[in-house]
């Protein structure tokens, strides 16, 4: 049996919970419905280096994300700028992982950094240990962005080498161990 109730609103007691169905039941929304307040929206990017990239020690580097993965509205410049610019004004998840490698046998000072509108705004440094030749670095943060003037760029620092960004490592052939994510928080 199937029935429909058609309202604007569904406001429950105060001080009490609203419950959509029980336990074994499926709740679903239409296609093409909007929904908010669940904490991540449909706005979301996922771009990657296609090739090496090289550090120069004690210099800050623009990592060149250039081959989108998805791109929902098109707010990654993965050819030109590099930087991602939302026109949706909000709260956005920005996460980069990067793969790192470095021809010395060294301890590898490296910084992550989140740019806003060409200005440091976020970042976080590690060091990658004694001997390793590659390393993972990842880094997350929220930033809250206009929706019209508002960037954001990664860029990364070797303090005392030069170093590669690398695309891909022996556990992977995909090419997708540098990327970058950015998700509009609703």
């Amino acid at each position: 049996m199937s029935s429909e109730i058609k309202v604007n609103k569904i406001t429950s007691s105060s001080g009490s919970t609203l419950e959509f169905g029980g336990a074994g039941d499926t709740v679903s929304v239409g296609s093409g419905a909007t929904v908010s307040g669940f904490g991540v929206s449909n706005d979301c990017v996922l771009v990657k280096r296609s090739t090496d990239q090289t550090v120069t020690a004690n210099t800050v580097t623009k990592v060149q994300f250039d081959s989108e993965i998805y791109d929902s509205n098109n707010w990654f410049d993965s050819s030109t700028n590099y930087r991602f610019q939302p026109d949706v004004a909000g709260n956005y998840l920005c996460h980069t992982n990067i793969a790192i490698s470095s021809f010395y046998y060294d301890n590898l000072n490296i910084a992550i950094l989140f740019y806003k509108n060409g200005s440091e705004f976020l970042g976080t440094s590690g060091v990658s240990g004694y001997y390793p030749t590659e390393f993972f670095m990842n880094y997350s943060g929220i930033i809250n962005l206009n929706g019209s003037s508002d960037y954001v760029e990664v860029y990364l620092k070797s303090e005392s080498q030069n170093a590669t960004i690398e695309t891909s490592q022996i556990q992977t052939t995909s090419g997708t161990c540098t990327t970058a994510h950015f998700v509009r928080l609703t």
